[in-house]
Parts: C-alpha cells; structure tokens; sequence
C-alpha cells in the first residue's frame, strides 16, 4: 500500500504542473485571440498577471524539488489568490463577471484534507472580496448589492467546502484510530505468541520432568525451581503486554496522589537487587533531599523501574548510578550506567513500541521491547519529559524529569 505522504507528494506535484501548463495555455489562446479573452480585462495586463504567476508557480515547484518544503506549494496557492484578485480588478472590479474564480484556490486547499487551510485562505480570500466595496467606492447601489449577494454565495461555498473537509478529517481519524487498534491487537498475538512459546515451553518440559518416575527429591526441587521461573517469565511478559495497551488507550485513566520520589526509587532499588547480584552489577543511589510529586503511584513506578531494570539488565559486570535532584520546579532522575550502549542508529526509535537496538537483542534475547515505549508514554501523562543524554564513554544516561508538587 503506498503511503499517505507518498500519495500527497504525488497530488502536490500533480496540482503544480497541471497549474503551469493551464497557465501557458491560456496565455497563448489570450496573446493570438485577444478578443475571446476581454472578459479578463485588457489584454496587456492579463498576459502581465498570467506571467507574474507562472513565475512563481514555476519557483515554487523547483524549489519544493530542491528542498522538499511543503511551504511553498503554500506559497502558491496564495499567489493564486493574488492573481484572481488581479484579474478581478482588471475586469471590472466590484462588476466583474470572474469573481467565482475564487473558488479554486479553496478547493485546492480542501484536497488537502486539511480544515485549517480552508479557513485561512477562505479568511484572505474574504479581506480581498470586503476591500472590493472600498476600491470601487462609487459602484452604484446595485452593483454594490450585487456584489454583496455574490459574496454571500462564495462563503457559503467555502463553508459547505470547509464543513466536508471536517467531516472527512473526522472519518480519517476514526479510520486511523481503528487502524491503530487493529494494530495493537496484531502486535499483542504476534509478540505473546512469540515470547511465550519459551517460557511456556520451559513450564511443560519442567512438569513433564516431575511426572517421570526416579526423579530424586533434589532433582525435583531444581526442576520446580525452574518451572517457577518460566511462569514468572510468562507473567512478566504477559503483563508488560497488558500494560502498554491500557497506557495507550484513549480511555486510561490515573490516580493521581503526593509521593515522595526518594522512596519510590528506593523501593525499586530494592527489589532490583536479586537481578543486580545475578549480573554483578553494582547500582548506586544518590538522593540528597526529598522530592515530592503529584504522580499515580503505580505507573510512574512501572516506568522507572522499566528504565533502571534495562540499565542492570544491559550493563553485567558493570556500574549503574541513580541520582535524584531537585532542579527549580522540576524532579529531575538521571540513570547513568557503563553497559553496552545504544548504537546510534537505534538511539532515534528506543522509544517506539517493540523496537529494540542490535546490542540489546544479542544480550537479552527474550524481551519484547515495549518497556520504554510504555515508559515514555507514562512520563508524558504525567506532563513530564525523558530523553537520552549524549554519552562520549561506553553507556547509556537517561534523564527524566516531573513536575514536583
């Protein structure tokens, strides 16, 4: 399927040269049949104005090539409207016949799908059609109602033009949100299916272990041992599922209460310690003041431990140094450690859902990668920031920072 940027790209350009050869033609059918054409104005100042905005439309397509900026097929589309302008005050003015022209920069921006660039052209386009009243301030009464009734239908236009584009944006965010749903289910059945089958498999191997006969009783306490680890596996994996689908939902809700970040990180310390012996990592705690925040408890715990679990996990035989400070309104925790690094082609998506760096994958190859996507979306709920601090040494520093209450 081609993507919607490509396909937009595609529209853009497609619009630009369509443009320009409308342009071309229509100042060759003016230049040798003048008289068809008076309805434009005289014929020297319509050629003059076709010109001006050949010039433009012609530079503003060659340097979207050259730089790629949406910006000046922006840029066009407003001289287009300066154009008609000009022609409308050539061919009479507040009495021109050619005031309907106005509709299609509007209907170039409605392509877009796009409400706001509706409303603002339509908005310059309505300073232009008011300021027509001042120019030909001797128009008679009926020229004058005449031209207010056109007005009257060309924003009417614009208003079923914008009210279609807000009823489309409306159907392509559904579409979107059901996309991303249809998404989210494929990824829970494709990760779970994956990442469970080990420790699922560990489970029944360790059982069918204990069913044999002559199995000795030290020999069954090591495979219950590792029995209980899989299902643990299984749980932690199972949870962590769970908990990036509730987190991205629309609809999650949290509790928000007064805690002390000291002790959160503390706590967590605590109970990494087991994992810490294991990897002979050493983690250092530094919090020199209380710091209090207004988070939910729960979660805002779920996405630090997520961080400094990934610091011991990835740093064996390392060092990893935890710092809490105060910094202005801000509770600002750094995660240093001297593990094995994020490749630098991998630090742009650590924070997308079930991506995971090459270094990590060879170390820890049974993870499913939606830790920091989680996290980040818990600090952001909580109106807070993390970011990956540039590291010259071996190691990874991740910086989060909350509000404090």
């Amino acid at each position: 399927m081609t993507a919607p940027g490509h396909k937009l790209e595609k529209y853009y350009r497609t619009v630009q040269i369509v443009g320009a050869v409308a342009i071309v033609i229509t100042g060759v059918f003016t230049y040798f049949f003048p008289t068809y054409f008076l309805f434009l104005g005289p014929t020297n100042t319509t050629l003059a104005l076709l010109l001006s905005v050949f010039m433009v439309h012609v530079t503003c397509l060659v340097l979207h090539e050259m730089l790629n900026r949406k910006i000046f097929f922006t840029i066009s589309r407003y001289y287009w409207v300066v154009f008609f302008y000009g022609i409308i005050i050539a061919s009479g003015g507040i009495e021109s016949d050619v005031k309907y022209f106005f509709i299609f920069p509007v209907l170039a921006a409605a392509c877009d799908l796009h409400r706001k660039d509706v409303l603002y052209i339509s908005r310059v386009i309505g300073v232009f059609l008011l300021s027509l009243f001042f120019i030909n301030g001797d128009a008679g009464l009926d020229s004058a109602m005449q031209h207010a009734f056109e007005t009257f239908i060309l924003f009417l236009m614009f208003y079923m033009i914008s009210r279609l584009v807000y009823e489309k944006e409306v159907i392509h965010e559904a579409f979107d949100r059901l996309t991303n749903i249809e998404q989210v289910k494929t990824d829970f059945i494709t990760i779970s299916s994956n990442l469970l089958r080990n420790p699922l498999t560990g489970a029944l191997y360790a059982f069918t272990e204990l069913s044999e006969e002559g199995t000795s009783e030290n020999d069954r306490k090591n495979i219950v041992k590792g029995g209980m680890e899989k299902t643990k596996d299984a749980l932690r994996i199972l949870n962590d599922l769970i908990n990036t689908i509730e987190i991205d939902s629309e609809h999650f809700k949290f509790i928000t209460e007064k805690i002390n970040m000291k002790d959160v990180l503390h706590h967590i310390v605590n109970e990494l310690s087991v994992l810490a012996q294991y990897k002979k990592v050493h983690v250092s705690l530094t919090t020199p003041e209380d710091v209090w925040v207004a988070v939910d408890a729960k979660i805002i715990k779920l996405a630090i431990d997520n961080v400094i679990d990934n610091a011991v996990r990835y740093s064996p035989l390392g060092e990893v140094e935890i710092v809490l400070q105060k910094a202005g309104d801000a509770c600002e925790i750094t995660i240093s450690d001297n593990g094995i690094g994020i490749e630098e082609k991998d630090a742009p998506f650590i924070f997308e859902r079930m991506y995971r760096g090459m270094n990590a994958v060879h170390l820890e190859s049974n993870r499913n990668g939606i830790g920091m996507h989680t996290t980040k979306r818990i600090i952001e709920l909580h109106k807070g920031t993390i970011q990956l601090v540039p590291k010259e040494e071996k190691g990874t520093t991740v910086r989060i920072v909350l509000p404090v209450v």
